[in-house]
């Protein structure tokens, strides 16, 4: 029997795996996208040694998938291909107007920029953006810049951090951005040059699944965070949600990069529509105010400058290196405030009292937090801490806040309180980890790591865990795995810290 005959599945079977795959990974596949659906579980099914796609669906249904299998499977059943610079009018908005409009806000109040490649696949665009970031800053050492990529694929995530590509990757690329930013290796290979590899880190992330905006996984006050050609794949109720989470994970004023088709996947409820020349990007709106402080209040299309692909001035080790810390990183201090401005969403939340179940004060603050209005959260959490001054989770909802709104200062301070309060509390190690991570201080973020590792490990993996949105104990223990695991950077970011 063919390979294409052994994917197809009975109608019954059918009907199984599109719910099995639309419940637990979020993605879905109506009838006229049936085929790839079945090419996914043959994919899938060959990977693993099964007879079949049916064979597949069979063993996915008998019990509780794993999470290798979910991310594998999840691995076939999406595209995975992707290339340096992909639709090139979307990056080259944010090259000549996004970003430029974003450091000169930064330059007097932080120098501080966070960005997201979610879906990141095999690293492509994470990379891209480093080097678009390189070419912009020139003292880009002065700077804390964050980038964060993350998959839901391990076996994508290990073949961007190698960050060895084939030709076919650099398909391509703009003019003016070729070896200079690349090391050749021989048979056709590239490797990405050391200072833009070490600017970012990488993660496991689900999408459909995972907590997000979220300290324990760095995913929270976001300047831009790209999310291209992922929502076609998602039911619309789904893909609402997933843009309402991504909406939380960014600052006011920050930007939404979705694939040049997906602009009407979906209502992009709180953000704004802002035109470029062939390319739409969404603004988060929180009303005037923060569009005019984005630097771009105007709609419709709105032509951008030609952007410009020098080679860098600096080759190889000997240029300025960011992001992995030990390398020269200074914007971000957790001494220093970097408050990016407030949260106004109009909408109340109901003060509904129940006498039976009374709202407790960390969930009162969760939901005004939720709801957007982080002032209010904050002025509710202070009041709570006034009344309870051990109450370790009030803390960590209090640094979740500061950090959405930027103040990292107040925000590990908040942490070491947590902690103070409860040195068992897990979730606060993790993050702390993050937070030393963004500051280049590597030793730091490993004793967090570790200390966050060893009581995760004593508890049930299957055990939820409320003071983390939900995640399970394992779930945790397998994100701090991975962020502990990046702690070998390249020899152009090690050094010490200026």
């Amino acid at each position: 029997m063919s390979a294409a005959c052994a994917d197809v599945l009975p109608a019954e079977l059918l009907e199984r795996a599109r719910g099995f795959v639309a419940e637990n990974l979020g993605l879905w596949f109506p009838r006229e996208r049936t085929a790839e659906l079945e090419r996914g579980f043959g994919g899938f099914a060959r990977e693993r040694g099964e007879a079949g796609a049916a064979a597949a669906v069979r063993a996915m249904l008998a019990g509780p998938p794993s999470r290798p299998a979910l991310a594998a499977l999840a691995g076939h059943l999406t595209i995975g291909e992707t290339y340096f610079f992909r639709e090139p009018a979307a990056l080259d908005a944010l090259a000549a107007e996004v970003l430029p409009g974003l450091i000169a806000r930064r330059r007097t109040s932080g120098r501080v920029l966070r960005l997201w490649s979610a879906a990141c696949c095999t690293g492509e665009e994470a990379y891209s953006l480093a080097i678009l970031l390189r070419r912009l800053l020139p003292d880009i050492g002065d700077w804390s810049v964050t980038i964060l990529a993350t998959d839901v694929n391990p076996g994508f995530l290990r073949r961007a951090v190698e960050a060895t590509y084939r030709a076919w990757s650099f398909r391509a690329l703009p003019e003016g951005v070729g070896g200079a930013w690349f090391i050749e290796r021989g048979h056709g290979e590239r490797t990405v040059r050391d200072d833009v590899r070490c600017m970012v880190s990488f993660g496991e992330l689900n999408l459909a699944e995972d907590a997000y905006p979220a300290l324990v996984n760095d995913t929270n006050a976001m300047d831009v965070i790209l999310c291209r050609n992922v929502l076609m794949y998602f039911a619309p109720e789904r893909a609402a949600c997933v843009i309402s989470r991504l909406r939380r994970c960014l600052v006011p004023g920050g930007w939404l990069l979705v694939g040049a088709a997906e602009t009407s996947v979906a209502d992009f409820a709180g953000f704004r529509r802002v035109g470029f020349e062939g390319a739409t990007i969404f603004l988060r709106d929180d009303g005037e105010e923060t569009a005019v402080a984005a630097g771009c209040s105007r709609g419709g299309d709105v032509p951008v400058g030609e952007p410009r692909w020098p080679e860098p001035e600096g080759r190889g080790p000997s240029a300025p290196a960011t992001g992995w810390g030990d390398g020269g990183v200074r914007g971000l201090d957790l001494d220093r405030d970097h408050d990016r401005g407030h949260d106004h969403v109009p909408a109340r939340v109901d003060d509904r009292e129940n006498a039976e179940k009374p709202v407790s004060p960390a969930s009162r603050v969760r939901e005004l937090a939720n709801a957007g209005r982080l002032e209010e959260a904050l002025e509710e959490c202070g009041r709570a801490l006034e009344r309870s001054r051990l109450d370790g989770e009030l803390y960590y909802l209090r640094a979740m806040i500061l950090l959405e709104r930027g103040v990292a200062a107040e925000a590990g301070e908040a942490l070491r309180r947590t902690l103070y309060a409860n040195p068992d509390f897990a979730p606060a190690h993790v993050a702390l980890g993050h937070l030393a991570l963004r500051l280049g201080r590597r030793d730091e973020a490993r004793r967090h790591f570790r200390n966050g590792l060893a009581l995760l490990e004593h508890r049930a993996a299957d055990e939820v865990l409320p003071e983390a949105d939900g995640m399970t104990a394992g779930r945790m223990a397998e994100l701090v795995r991975f962020a502990a695991g990046r702690d070998d950077p390249p020899a152009a970011c090690r050094g010490p810290l200026r």
